[in-house]
């Protein structure tokens, strides 16, 4: 059995596959934070357990091989075909997968392992502390096949935090509000990117951090791939001075948007496209689309933004924006998103993309 360095991690996933020729060793991989074992169980099954660091996260595989020159039949008791336990130093049991990933219990089922084929499961550890502990695989089976062990070391860990994005303190560091908890996060180049890219201020964001060993937390990454919910404080019409001043140079020199509103965010330019409607600067407004993509032009849009039925209506959508405290950013692809929110009890989908310059655009028709 062998060890390495292992950062730990924090959520779980299933995978259950069939495959036929996939043999196993003891192996370690060089620069990378692994650690492998196999055995062979008698001369029918061959167990293979291998932990390594995936995104800032444990993952667990395991796997079962038929050897034998013959089928075998398994005889599993529930929709789980495998369990993982992780047991302490003084061999008491801190997680088991099956407790806190409960499946529907259903009657036996007798499945068929045809010779050279596999059951593989993959596990993503929950965050454990500093450490070391023994982690033990096996099959759901009547039969009992498949038990194998493994020494596991956590030599850092990696914890999973959620809170509300106060705001940027500096291009290092952000503060974020946790039930009423304010603290302060270094951010490594990943997490700074993906601030930059897609988290606004007032977001609800979850993230995988660390602690120094001067208690300093550092954010690793923000989890992203679930849409990120923004809580205003105020209306999205009243902008903070840095896009005040973007607006105010976007108004004099809209021919120079790819430089202009190149590093920002698709929810800053929804607030700032909201800001310019609400001014009734229409011809400003048109610069903010596509104009490579079906436009039509600014003497006609301007035309048709001034009429009269049109003003009243953006009059009357504007007061009711301004009272919208809630938004959704979904991330629908890397060059679209959407900007939901509700009013008078319909959710309304604002979409943009980017454009060959990689600037976020509102689409002509942003709403439909």
């Amino acid at each position: 059995m062998k060890h390495k360095k292992m950062i730990l991690l924090v959520s779980s996933a299933l995978t259950i596959a069939f495959a036929s020729g996939c043999g196993s060793s003891i192996e370690e991989v060089s620069g990378r934070n692994s650690v492998e074992d196999s055995k062979e169980v008698l001369t029918t099954f061959k167990t293979y357990v291998k932990a390594e660091e995936v995104n800032h996260e444990i993952h667990v595989v395991y796997k079962v091989e038929n050897i034998s020159n013959e089928e075998q039949i398994l005889t599993f008791s529930s929709e789980l075909y495998a369990d993982l336990i992780i047991y302490d130093v003084n061999g008491q049991k801190v997680y088991q997968h099956s407790v806190e990933n409960p499946t529907v219990t259903q009657g036996e089922k007798e499945v068929v392992i045809k010779s050279k084929d596999l059951i593989e499961k993959e596990f993503i550890l929950p965050s454990l502390p500093k450490g070391k502990y023994v982690t033990e695989a096996f099959l759901t089976t009547k039969e009992e096949h498949g038990k194998v062990m493994m020494d596991l070391i956590v030599e850092k860990s990696i914890f999973k935090g959620n809170g509300k994005l106060v705001g940027v303190i500096d291009s290092r560091s952000v503060k974020i509000d946790s039930n009423g908890i304010f603290s302060t996060f270094q951010l490594t180049d990943e997490a700074f990117s993906q601030l930059q890219q897609f988290i606004p201020d007032g977001s609800e964001i979850e993230y995988l951090y660390t602690e120094t060993e001067n208690n300093q937390k550092v954010i690793h990454k923000f989890i992203t791939d679930q849409p990120i919910k923004v809580q205003l404080d105020k209306s999205l019409l009243i902008l903070e001075d840095k896009l005040v001043h973007i607006f105010e140079i976007f108004k004099e020199n809209k021919e120079k948007k790819p430089v202009l509103l190149a590093n920002l965010q698709p929810f800053d330019v929804f607030k700032l496209y909201m800001y310019t409607q609400a001014g009734q600067d229409f011809e400003t407004l048109y610069y903010y689309h596509d104009l490579n993509k079906d436009s039509i032009s600014i003497d006609q849009y301007v035309a048709e933004s001034k009429n009269v039925a049109n003003v009243k209506n953006i009059d009357t959508f504007m007061r009711k924006l301004g009272k919208v405290r809630e938004f959704t950013i979904n991330h629908v692809s890397p060059n679209r998103t959407n900007i939901e929110f509700i009013q008078d009890g319909e959710i309304l989908q604002f979409k943009l993309e980017k454009d060959n310059n990689n600037v976020w655009c509102v689409m002509w028709m942003p709403f439909q």
